[in-house]
């Protein structure tokens, strides 16, 4: 298990992104280092834009 250390901490007043705002080919390239049960499963429902991309694999 990763140590909390290790991931990025929100600043206080900072907001978390919102990850349906990335463009397509940055979504595509993260869409593209999962597997394949986490595609097909798991990615489409994360958000309309993540579904998009990948409609068009």
């Amino acid at each position: 298990m990763a140590s909390s250390s290790s991931m990025p901490s929100l600043m206080k007043d900072e907001e978390p992104r919102n990850w349906a705002e990335l463009p397509s080919e940055l979504t595509f390239s993260i869409l593209n280092r999962l597997g394949v049960i986490d595609i097909l499963q798991n990615a489409p429902k994360v958000c309309k834009p993540w579904h998009r991309v990948l409609k068009t694999l």
